[in-house]
């Protein structure tokens, strides 16, 4: 195992120096021992002058690799974001209809107890079932305002594409 790291690392060696120059752009093998060399730097939350001074690379190649980690990691953490926020918001959505669809049930029950208790005319169990039919239109009405308010809420994608929008005006 030792030997095989050692033949890549010499492989590698061998490649970069045949590619080696000084000037200009670095050729595809230069740019990623750049990269391998820099990304633990950026990791650790270095300065590119801070890394520009310990890898003795110029500060604006630094900076170019730094502005490129930052990118991957936003560019992942926005797609991720995005869904996470479409996901949760449907989640809510749903939640809102089952609690919805319990409290329909829950009056229709309690409309079938005050139908009971005026067949036998008892009109204390027929003001407490009416009370309780009260609070639970209350409660239906408080859930659908709620959920409405969610369903016309923008999430991250959409106030992504409204601020391009405004970018292209």
């Amino acid at each position: 195992m030792q030997r095989q790291k050692h033949i890549v690392q010499t492989v590698d060696a061998i490649l970069v120096q045949a590619n080696a120059h000084n000037r200009g752009r670095p050729s595809k093998p230069q740019e990623l021992e750049i990269e391998r060399e820099l990304r633990p730097f950026f990791t650790k939350l270095f300065s590119a002058t801070f890394t520009s001074k310990k890898t003795g690379y110029d500060i604006k190649t630094v900076a170019r690799y730094f502005v490129e980690f930052k990118k991957e990691i936003l560019e992942s953490e926005t797609r991720d974001f995005v869904q996470r926020s479409r996901e949760t918001k449907e989640r809510g959505l749903v939640a809102y209809d089952e609690l919805l669809f319990s409290l329909y049930n829950d009056k229709e029950e309690v409309e079938h107890l005050i139908d009971v208790a005026k067949k036998i005319a008892d009109l204390r169990t027929i003001e407490k079932w009416y009370r309780i039919k009260m609070k639970i239109n209350k409660d239906i009405a408080e859930i659908i305002t709620v959920k409405i308010n969610l369903e016309n809420t923008a999430t991250a994608d959409d106030i992504a594409k409204f601020l391009q929008g405004e970018k292209q005006k």
